[in-house]
């Protein structure tokens, strides 16, 4: 679209030419001509700059989209295991801990345990 933009300008330029100018016209015009140059080379600078700029605030954006988740994902982990073991022990089969007046406080601390042990190697692996 610049290209068009700056073919059109010189054209126009090169059809003013043709005309008959006087000697102060024609240092006007390629005054004139110079500024237009420039403030083309100006516009690219500035959109160059601008598409840095939003390059590195989609970079910042998806950098805490990560982060947010990375943490989503930990706490479903984090939940997801509790969830495991309460359902093994809820079905109606004979299992460990049956018959122990204990036996629900037990599987709780399995489940802590299972819990605390998934978020510290997840932790691990993050640092």
């Amino acid at each position: 679209m610049r290209k068009k933009h700056l073919t059109i300008a010189r054209l126009c330029l090169t059809i003013v030419r043709h005309f008959n100018l006087t000697e102060n016209e024609q240092e006007e015009l390629e005054d004139v001509e110079i500024e237009a140059y420039q403030l083309v080379a100006m516009a690219n600078l500035s959109d160059q700059i601008l598409g840095q700029i939003s390059e590195t605030y989609n970079n910042l954006l998806n950098n805490n989209l990560n982060d947010t988740m990375r943490l989503l994902t930990i706490w479903s982990l984090l939940l997801t295991v509790p969830t495991i073991v309460t359902g093994f022990f809820g079905m109606n089969v004979l299992l460990p801990f049956k018959d122990s007046p204990f036996g629900w406080l037990i599987i709780i601390f399995i489940s802590m345990f299972l819990s605390i042990g998934l978020l510290e190697t997840i932790l691990k692996r993050i640092k």
